[in-house]
């Protein structure tokens, strides 16, 4: 298992106000998730009763009862990571930052192999991974692909569940919303980027941060999409960015079926700070079956066989020219995209719009 040393250290990088809508908004999704646990463990033998008579008349392989059981776990550990997050924070005042952050990774590391086993069992899933050799303890930056809900946990069960890593994020600011990520996500050094604030250059400059200094056993992660996968949110991106003003942009943008045209603003600024960083791309196939709750409910995920590829590159093999390193990223997406088209099961689900 490998891990950041004892001595690592962790800066203070992104703060809320205190006041901000999405801490209220965090406090009342704490009361949500409480009373929704205890309404669904307590109606369970109802509700999984009701739902398995659906099952057997649509002939569903049970996937109504799979979605209320992975629901309903679902649930449990948020509101257990809840009450750790709570525990944890009462010795705040008693723990040096270091351990404060060290505690708060053990529970996420905590909550994602609940996560990532319980989605696989309940759904009868598999999962490979290629390209992890030679990886070790090295630090890196992430570039991973984004299709469904599933797939956030991901890099998580990848890198932090089985080698250790301790991840940092670089999210959108909707998330604070969730009480984990407001909780929780805040006290580790990720950034929470408030999309749509007219001042994209600050957003890159705050992002850029979080590749400075890493240690050996800490990753950064980025959705260079900006949001998840569908047709149809592709087909809108690529026509609006028939008009962009970069020749690169729209060659690309035309050029990719299976992934959203990459942001380069977030990616650019990692690649700027991080120094001798490597790089690494990730694709994946299979979490299609779980972009919506409707999806979970049909059943699209059972049986999935979770194909994962991840790309290397050494800081090196990366141009440092503006331009070339722009270019550079567009490639790398589109061979991400090119891979994804010859592996692709013949399963597909209906694109939600």
């Amino acid at each position: 298992m490998y891990g950041p040393s004892k001595d690592a250290t962790w800066p203070r990088v992104d703060s809320m106000p205190a006041g901000s809508y999405v801490n209220l908004k965090a406090f009342i999704g704490v009361i949500v998730i409480f009373l929704s646990c205890c309404l669904s463990v307590g109606l369970f033998p109802l509700i999984i009763t009701v739902v398995a008579i659906m099952d057997l008349v649509r002939a569903s392989r049970w996937s109504g009862c799979r979605a209320v059981v992975y629901l309903t776990g679902f649930l449990c550990v948020n509101l257990l990571g809840l009450l750790g997050a709570f525990c944890t924070g009462l010795l705040l005042p008693f723990v040096s930052h270091e351990r404060w952050v060290r505690m708060g990774y053990g529970l996420q590391h905590w909550w994602a192999r609940r996560m990532s086993d319980m989605l696989m069992w309940v759904y009868g899933m598999r999962l490979s991974v290629e390209g992890l050799e030679g990886l070790e303890n090295t630090p890196f930056i992430l570039l991973c692909k984004h299709t469904s809900m599933a797939d956030t946990v991901l890099p998580l069960w990848v890198f932090s569940v089985h080698r250790g890593t301790f991840l940092r994020y670089v999210l959108k600011e909707e998330l604070l919303a969730d009480p984990l990520f407001n909780i929780v996500g805040r006290r580790f050094p990720n950034i929470f980027v408030k999309r749509g604030s007219g001042d994209a250059q600050a957003q890159s400059d705050r992002v850029g941060v979080l590749s400075r200094d890493l240690n050996p056993g800490d990753g950064v992660v980025i959705y260079p999409e900006g949001t998840r996968f569908t047709t149809a949110k592709r087909d809108r991106v690529k026509a609006k960015l028939q008009d962009s003003a970069s020749e690169n942009l729209r060659n690309h943008a035309a050029k990719v079926v299976n992934v959203l045209p990459l942001r380069s603003a977030g990616a650019v600024a990692l690649l700027e700070n991080g120094g001798d960083t490597p790089v690494l791309i990730c694709g994946h196939v299979g979490f299609e079956g779980a972009r919506t709750l409707r999806h979970l409910w049909g059943g699209d995920l059972i049986g999935s066989q979770i194909k994962v590829k991840i790309w290397k590159h050494e800081s090196h093999t990366i141009p440092t020219d503006p331009e070339a390193r722009e270019k550079w990223l567009y490639d790398q997406w589109e061979i991400l995209d090119q891979w994804v088209s010859e592996v692709r099961a013949p399963k597909t689900t209906k694109e939600e719009i």
